[in-house]
């Protein structure tokens, strides 16, 4: 089943699982909680948004690290 189907109580399931998982930061748990008390459309527009920000910075940092004038000579 595609993510566009899942259904409400899957989803919260889901939220829950997260949550509940010692292995997430808590950063991210902490969004989720806040994420709830949202409008959903809102916190999904703020969520695509901040994906695209992140991965942005993401990239540059990337491609200046992989830049040959960035690498040291040896």
């Amino acid at each position: 089943m595609s993510d566009a189907h899942v259904d409400f109580c899957e989803a919260n399931r889901r939220i829950q699982w997260i949550l509940e998982h010692p292995n997430f930061s808590p950063w991210l748990k902490d969004s989720l909680r806040k994420a709830l008390e949202c409008d959903p459309v809102a916190a999904l527009n703020d969520a695509e948004l901040l994906l695209q920000l992140i991965r942005a910075r993401t990239d540059a940092l990337v491609q200046e690290t992989l830049s040959p004038s960035k690498r040291a000579i040896n």
